[in-house]
């Protein structure tokens, strides 16, 4: 129906141009008069109908190639989707990275380094020591008190060595004003082996230096001598304790104040303590600050 509706309309444009071309010749320039030629309406209406004919197969034909097309299109992705992804025979492992690290920069404890090679310089000039070759560590700090008289508590260091030198900022307070001096204050077990077989270094706050050493049980007193007043209860030193080639010297704000010869010692543990010379309150408190400890080689 639709079809012949599209003939007649067709038709009608087509009489009607036909029409206006036999009328709408120019009036300016004359013609000799004409026969109109009769309009063959059968022959018109049936080349339409073979132009519409074609037309509505082509149509047709490209209608159903588009759809071949977007089925052949849709297949494809939905192959895609559901296909496993192709892998080769040997699965391909991510790349190992190795880690690393850098090392965080301890300034503090360059500085702290740095100022103790000056130390070394110093017994280096002074004959105390021939050599520098050894190990370096910055010790963590020591705060401990005791309170029961004539006795000492500390902690180890955990090296152990037989040449050595310690160096460290001791701090003291005592919680009487009339202690016991010679047996308080600030001191360095070494040679350490158990507690009957060990030496002691120390700084009493009675102002002397002393170096003892305890050999089955008992105490002996290798050296001490007096390196002046202190200050009492509380007070401050610089205490570096140098033990190389059977030789110890014990040092006060960088002035040696007692040595002493040993050809027993040997290599054992290093502590840091503190003797206690009252039981009143806390008793005597010592702390070791800025401890360098140099291990000879």
């Amino acid at each position: 129906m639709q079809t012949h509706k599209l003939i007649g309309i067709l038709t009608i444009i087509l009489i009607t141009t036909m029409a206006c071309k036999i009328t709408g010749a120019s009036t300016d320039v004359p013609s000799a008069a004409t026969e109109t030629p009769a309009v063959d309406y059968k022959a018109t209406e049936s080349a339409l109908q073979t132009m519409v004919a074609e037309q509505a197969a082509a149509l047709e034909q490209a209608t159903a190639l588009a759809a071949e097309v977007n089925a052949t299109a849709t297949a494809a992705v939905l192959l895609a989707q559901s296909a496993p992804t192709a892998t080769t025979d040997r699965p391909t492992q991510p790349p190992v990275v190795e880690p690393t690290f850098t090392p965080a920069v301890d300034s503090a404890a360059t500085q702290q380094a740095q100022a103790f090679q000056a130390t070394l310089q110093e017994l280096v000039d002074d004959g105390v020591i021939s050599s520098t070759e050894g190990d370096y560590y910055l010790l963590d700090d020591f705060n401990e008190s005791e309170a029961k008289m004539g006795y000492y508590s500390g902690m180890f260091t955990d090296y152990s060595a037989e040449n050595f030198i310690l160096s460290t900022d001791a701090a003291w307070e005592s919680a009487s004003d009339t202690a016991n001096w010679p047996d308080s204050g600030c001191a360095i077990l070494f040679s350490y082996n158990d507690e009957n077989e060990l030496h002691m270094a120390f700084l009493g706050l009675d102002g002397y230096g002393w170096l003892n050493r305890k050999s089955k049980g008992d105490w002996k007193v290798l050296a001490g001598e007096y390196y002046g007043k202190l200050d009492v209860p509380d007070g401050e030193a610089k205490i570096t304790l140098v033990v190389n080639d059977k030789r110890i010297s014990l040092y006060v704000n960088g002035e040696r104040v007692v040595s002493a010869y040993d050809s027993s010692l040997n290599e054992g543990d290093i502590a840091q303590t503190v003797l206690s010379g009252t039981n009143k309150g806390f008793g005597t408190k010592c702390t070791m600050t800025n401890t360098d400890l140099f291990i000879f080689k």
